[in-house]
């Protein structure tokens, strides 16, 4: 006869940030991978990380690059994975650092997507006067539970505390193979704005679609593909895709040509060091300056658009022979075009709506990139 053991409950389980950093429950901080600081990570980078205080890039290129001081320390791809059966979590975490912008919720920015299964179940804001406790399903299953760090600000995590569990908590199945990571390399959008929650974002979209690890080294306002960024972006030859959204930081007159001295010269970094890594190029979608800019202005993004894509193509052509497909591209209008500006906030930053647009862009020629590895 076969007798079943009703499992004690456990009435309380914490773990710090600490804990949950060495035992591998933390995914998408680029200093940090598979359990082991990344090369790149100087004693003064990994003594903040175990810290609770995320980087997303090294300090010699934070001291170099002065805007990567607020850029860097944005937790956008950051994320805790679990299973669990618990029927309640209580999150004790602070806001660090955030700026206030115009277009972007303080909220939008700055909170933490709680989800169940992949499917949103709540949002903590540390701003708020919070639950004492976040309930999960009481049904008495194991689910993965995520919590998806904000896009747009800098929180420290110091622990979380379970209740009612019958197992100790445990680490969600691995990401496909072998949860190496897409590295995102792009401006604001690629960061995650203006979305309204953090797991709206498209590289986020893109990581659950597909259960693939992914980095997010997308930089507001910025990523004008400094030499010294592209070795960074090279360094992570653990990659099984990188994905270029970048350029759109370039248009200003201003700027002159530095994106035709760039441009190509990024790509080949990253390449050189990663032959066999493909490369998503993704060029630029319209904005609303592209219908009610002056005619200077609105000539200057076309160039650097059809620029932008020349080099593309090119690279793709020039790369992918003997029936290899390493590279591809995207042409962003084909994602936000005049047309559907409605999928903007403000005529530039994708809505949530607009994210998802750049994420379903992107499946199939990830999809191709990538062989039979994955499948949406």
């Amino acid at each position: 006869m076969e007798i079943n053991v009703k499992k004690s409950k456990i009435p309380v389980r914490e773990y710090t940030w600490l804990e949950l950093l060495k035992q591998d429950f933390v995914y998408g901080i680029p200093l940090f991978y598979n359990g082991t600081p990344s090369s790149c990570a100087s004693k003064h980078d990994k003594n903040l990380l175990y810290r609770g205080i995320i980087h997303r890039f090294p300090s010699f290129l934070r001291w170099k690059f002065a805007y990567l001081g607020e850029r860097s320390r944005c937790t956008s791809g950051v994320r805790i994975e679990f299973t669990t059966d618990a029927s309640a979590i209580k999150l004790l975490i602070k806001t660090k650092y955030m700026k206030h912008r115009e277009n972007f919720s303080n909220m939008a920015q700055a909170a933490m997507d709680i989800l169940v299964d992949g499917r949103f179940w709540a949002l903590y804001y540390p701003r708020w006067k919070n639950l004492e406790k976040i309930y999960l399903p009481d049904d008495g299953m194991v689910h993965r539970i995520s919590l998806v760090f904000p896009n747009y600000a800098s929180i420290k995590l110091e622990k979380i505390i379970l209740f009612n569990l019958t197992e100790f908590v445990h680490r969600s199945p691995e990401y496909l193979l072998n949860n190496r990571p897409i590295i995102h390399y792009g401006s604001s959008i690629t960061q995650g704005g203006c979305s309204s929650r953090p797991a709206l974002a498209f590289p986020h979209l893109l990581s659950e679609t597909f259960c693939v690890n992914h980095i997010n080294l997308g930089i507001s306002g910025n990523a004008r593909g400094e030499p010294e960024i592209a070795d960074y972006v090279a360094n992570f030859s653990n990659a099984i895709l990188f994905i270029l959204e970048w350029g759109a930081n370039l248009l200003d007159l201003k700027w002159d040509d530095l994106l035709e001295q760039r441009y190509e010269k990024f790509w080949r970094t990253i390449h050189n060091s990663n032959p066999n890594t493909p490369i998503l190029f993704v060029g630029l979608q319209n904005f609303s300056y592209d219908i009610c800019g002056m005619l200077e202005i609105r000539m200057n993004i076309q160039k650097k658009r059809e620029f932008i894509q020349k080099q593309a193509l090119a690279a793709c052509k020039e790369v992918n022979k003997n029936g290899l497909k390493l590279f591809d591209y995207i042409d962003g209008t084909t994602i936000i075009n005049s047309s559907r500006l409605d999928l903007t906030i403000e005529g530039i930053h994708p809505n949530d709506k607009g994210h998802r647009a750049y994420a379903e862009s992107m499946k199939c020629k990830i999809i191709n990139l990538l062989g039979n590895h994955i499948t949406a």
